[in-house]
């Protein structure tokens, strides 16, 4: 495709997920490291390059705002990829279901960067769950831990 040409932000809605964003630059997707992972017994090499924004949408005072004002970001912003459950999901670290979005970021530069706007847009609208809240960062998916170790300890 001509890196010039416009083209239409994605949104493709699943059983599970709403996927959306252009994610231009994006070169893996899930997938990708899912079937690398189950062929080779080991995380693969990109997730240490998969930085997330993982918003738990219970958390917030308003998700549908929340999730509209994502997508308009992902409007503006061509690197932004995403995705957000349909439906209520395990959430281990508050031990109940929620519904969850994911923004992806390729260096955590990138995800820092968005975290800090996304947290001036919220306070700007007072849409803040709480004073300090900051959303949750991470690293590559929770299920590549148990073989190579919490995200926090791979070296960048």
């Amino acid at each position: 495709m001509n890196p010039s040409s416009p083209r239409k932000p994605f949104i493709v809605e699943g059983p599970l997920w709403c996927h959306f964003g252009y994610g231009e630059g994006q070169e893996r997707d899930c997938a990708d490291c899912d079937s690398e992972f189950a062929r080779t017994g080991r995380p693969p090499g990109a997730t240490r390059d998969c930085w997330k924004v993982e918003l738990w949408l219970g958390q917030v005072p308003d998700p549908d705002w929340l999730i509209s004002n994502v997508l308009s970001e992902a409007r503006r912003d061509r690197s932004l990829l995403g995705k957000y459950s349909l439906h209520p999901l395990p959430a281990a670290e508050q031990g109940s279901f929620d519904r969850v979005m994911f923004v992806y970021f390729k260096n955590r530069g990138q995800v820092e960067a968005f975290s800090e706007r996304l947290i001036a847009i919220m306070a700007k609208h007072d849409k803040m769950p709480s004073p300090g809240w900051k959303p949750s960062i991470r690293r590559g998916c929770w299920h590549f831990e148990p073989v190579a170790g919490p995200w926090q300890t791979w070296d960048e």
